[in-house]
């Protein structure tokens, strides 16, 4: 069956073998599916597993400052970025090193099922929710245990779920959950520095609807690959033009200085 040209596949391509981003990365990048990722590497012939998928021992060599980050709490995401590794190499290495990989948002889960939760523990839950204070996660952490286990007690003591945790997520929360585990910032921040750019890139100051945006209603959001910081909003373009230089300043500057050599040898 023949592939549908996907309108990703250059941006795809240009965030997995410059930006070297794992797969749930570049979905998280352009809004699209994990899939959608996978098959366009695929048509295109690049490879799935991520640029440190034959071995992890180069993070050996950061293995105390892994181990801190992971106990921390630092999303696998943002692991991945910190030490340039595939989001696959990186489960394999806490694997090997004794650290259970985290099942949906908890981490060191068993052994704390909810047959395992005792009458007492039962009542402390059920005390913590309804003071509304801490969230399902952090009941879940403080037992050691899941997310479901704590509905479940819930659910058993007859304790009514909070609208938050019942109602489905709005566009701009499910938008600032994305942009929370994957940059670090919140909706009212990206709209600030969007307000600062007056709506337009930082670099070459057009419009969102200018086709230099490939017909994207929003601009990108550019961030450091090292270690993961927000820079500010781009057109796909410069986007691509800053992941196509390596982040790096020099070559831009390089670039330009040839530009302006180019222009002025054309002129005379």
């Amino acid at each position: 069956m023949a592939f549908r040209h996907n309108q990703h596949d250059q941006e795809i391509r240009s965030l997995r073998e410059n930006d070297k981003l794992s797969l749930q990365h570049i979905a998280d990048s352009l809004c699209i599916s994990r899939s959608s990722v996978r098959r366009s590497l695929l048509a295109q012939g690049l490879p799935i597993d991520g640029p440190n998928a034959k071995g992890s021992s180069k993070l050996d060599a950061h293995l105390e400052a892994i181990t801190a980050d992971y106990v921390a709490g630092l999303a696998l995401s943002h692991l991945t970025v910190k030490y340039n590794c595939d989001w696959m190499t990186l489960r394999k290495f806490l694997k090997a090193h004794n650290l259970d990989s985290r099942k949906g948002w908890l981490r060191n889960t068993a052994g704390r099922s909810f047959e395992n939760i005792t009458p007492e523990e039962h009542a402390e839950v059920v005390a913590i929710y309804k003071e509304g204070n801490a969230t399902v996660r952090d009941i879940a952490k403080r037992l050691s245990s899941t997310v479901h286990t704590v509905y479940n007690i819930l659910l058993v003591n007859d304790v009514p779920m909070r609208e938050a945790h019942t109602r489905k997520k709005t566009d701009d929360e499910k938008r600032e959950t994305v942009l929370k585990r994957t940059y670090g910032i919140t909706l009212a921040e990206l709209r600030g520095t969007e307000a600062a750019q007056g709506g337009k890139c930082a670099i070459c100051g057009c419009d969102p609807e200018s086709p230099r945006n490939h017909g994207g209603s929003t601009l990108a959001v550019d961030h450091d690959h090292i270690n993961g910081k927000f820079r500010g909003l781009l057109c796909k373009n410069c986007n691509m033009l800053v992941g196509l230089a390596a982040d790096s300043a020099e070559i831009l500057a390089q670039a330009s200085a040839y530009m302006l050599r180019a222009n002025s040898v054309v002129a005379v």
